[in-house]
């Protein structure tokens, strides 16, 4: 089947030996798409890292990947973008099964074909940021990491794996991997990915691209003008901005506190770079935060009333740097902060945020963020194009029938 490999790497922690499954065409026909065939595989306790159909290929955002660790309603379950997914992909594989309980904590290396299993010891105690070099460093070319943090290591209940240092996985998924001893996975890989027709998925793919970039919402997530930002935004009046709209608000004119973007850039294959590394002038948070999406720090205003816009960023840089969900810490630190009436305390939020990474208990967060697009135009669409692999933040700009198009051109008609 076009656009991936036909091939699992199945793993057992206990006994450190990996092999390769061969998976039928027929099978991917079958269970096309990261949500379905992650789940064909998934069993009991094990974690499985599957990527979609398209995930690699050089369209739009082509990016996604899926992370899922246990059966049930309540198992953490979801995507992410970044690196990693690509990476693996590009290494021959199209997703990991992942078995049993290593003694002591490990980490695992996918380069092309070959896998290993090292120590994870020096890792011990390290921040989200010092893991990834770390990781990331014994690869001379860009490769995808995935790891825990600080948080899973001490028994945080919705710590979450990280991806590329900034991409936050399913609340629960970092606590997961800790309780297997494992500490991450770096892929590198140098395979190509073929498309069923590749002249027209070219053409189709850099079009979609352009007009991804071009559009009202790649415009309000990426612009480096909080100005520009903010009209496309409010033209908008969609949900998973409105986070993004007050923040940029407060950006834009709270001349007490100046907040400048330094810098964007954005996950493999990306169209619009919302990935921001934000400077605070001076104030108590003076210095350097960065985000994927403003959202995901303004959710920590939703959950805590704390409206200083660098408190909020240092906030989601410590949820991200020790390796926590944003939204269930978000909603964890509410609580907290709540009860003890400090509310809008900015000092109290950061407290609490502190607390969570060896007391945090699963707490359900109020607050709507980050893919919430219950506002936008074509969810269905931008739903049905996450789960082949491109990034919801590409397809919204999308039509229907775009979508469709780009994914006969890449995996032909069946």
């Amino acid at each position: 089947m076009y656009g991936m490999n036909g091939k699992l790497l199945v793993v057992d922690l206990a006994r450190k030996k990996a092999e390769t499954k061969a998976v039928r065409e027929a099978t991917l026909k079958k269970y096309r798409g990261i949500d379905a065939l992650a789940k064909k595989y998934l069993k009991n306790d094990d974690i499985v890292i599957m990527t979609g159909p398209m995930t690699g290929l050089l369209g739009p955002c082509a990016n996604r990947y899926g992370v899922y660790c246990g059966r049930g309603v309540k198992a953490p379950n979801g995507t992410l973008a970044g690196f990693f997914g690509p990476e693996l992909k590009l290494c021959g594989f199209d997703g990991i099964v992942i078995s049993g309980k290593a003694e002591k904590p490990l980490y695992i290396t996918v380069q092309d074909g070959a896998v290993k299993f090292r120590s994870a010891a020096a890792l011990a105690g390290k921040s989200v940021d010092a893991r990834t070099a770390a990781l990331a460093g014994q690869f001379p070319v860009k490769c995808g990491v995935l790891t825990i943090g600080k948080a899973a290591e001490e028994g945080c209940k919705f710590a979450a794996v990280i991806g590329d240092r900034l991409y936050s996985g399913p609340a629960g998924s970092g606590a997961a991997f800790a309780a297997k001893n494992l500490a991450g996975i770096v892929a590198n890989g140098s395979g190509k990915l073929e498309a069923a027709d590749p002249d027209k998925y070219w053409d189709l793919a850099m079009a979609a691209r352009k007009k991804a970039a071009q559009s009202k919402f790649a415009i309000a997530l990426g612009s480096a003008d909080a100005r520009v930002s903010l009209a496309a935004a409010g033209e908008l009046q969609a949900r998973p901005l409105a986070g993004y709209r007050n923040l940029e608000r407060r950006v834009d004119r709270d001349a007490a506190l100046p907040v400048s973007v330094e810098r964007r850039r954005g996950c493999y294959s990306c169209a619009i770079g919302c990935r921001k590394l934000y400077r605070v002038e001076r104030g108590a948070y003076k210095g350097l935060y960065e985000s994927p999406a403003p959202e995901l720090a303004d959710v920590f205003e939703d959950e805590c009333l704390v409206k200083n816009t660098g408190a909020l960023l240092k906030a989601y840089e410590l949820c991200r740097n020790n390796g926590m969900d944003p939204a269930e810490c978000a909603a964890y630190a509410g609580k907290i902060i709540r009860k003890a009436r400090k509310a809008g305390d900015a000092k109290a939020m950061l407290e609490a945020v502190r607390k969570a990474v060896s007391e945090g208990k699963r707490t359900k967060p109020a607050a709507a963020y980050g893919y919430d697009f219950a506002a936008v135009r074509n969810k269905e669409s931008n739903a049905f194009a996450a789960d082949l692999g491109m990034c919801p933040f590409a397809a919204v700009s999308l039509s229907a029938s775009e979508i469709k198009a780009l994914a006969a051109a890449a995996l032909g008609k069946e």
